[in-house]
């Protein structure tokens, strides 16, 4: 499988690089991003609202985490239509 991401910063330096390049996020776009590196393939449609927002979530939330989520995939991916 290839990487989406060739090389990134953990943590506090809030930086992402593809290919070399910085990717610009925002702080909601980033803690996401770790949200989901941290927790490949186990991350419900929920947690991200109740982590990064720590509020409970509700039905609507949903809207809010996938226009996150399709901002960031537009950034990092190559083809962001493809679903991975």
């Amino acid at each position: 499988t290839k990487s989406l991401i060739t090389s990134y910063s953990w943590m506090n330096a809030q930086e992402v690089t593809k290919n070399g390049i910085p990717v610009e996020l925002t702080d909601t776009e980033y803690s996401i991003l770790l949200l989901l590196l941290m927790h490949p393939g186990q991350i419900s449609p929920q947690a991200p609202y109740e982590s990064i927002w720590n509020e409970p979530y509700y039905y609507g939330a949903n809207n809010v985490i996938m226009v996150h989520i399709r901002n960031l995939r537009r950034k990092i991916e190559d083809d962001p239509k493809i679903q991975h």
